[in-house]
């Protein structure tokens, strides 16, 4: 029998926040999870190169510690 590893990752940004899970599991439990405060640089224009930056740095911080 072969056991595929079932893997994934979601990314959201809720309010001021931005959210990374990781899922290595079918049964629905979060794994491992982070929640990290937007940059206050945003102010109220969405600023696509500072998000990109953002999320970017934020999501290699999350797989280091996944």
């Amino acid at each position: 029998m072969i056991n595929k590893e079932y893997q994934s990752f979601y990314v959201a940004i809720v309010e001021q926040s931005l959210h990374i899970s990781y899922f290595g599991s079918k049964d629905g439990k979060s794994d491992y999870q982070k929640k990290y405060l937007m940059p206050e640089s945003f102010d109220d224009n969405l600023n696509l190169i500072i998000l990109t930056k953002f999320i970017s740095e934020k999501v290699k911080d999350f797989e280091k510690d996944v």
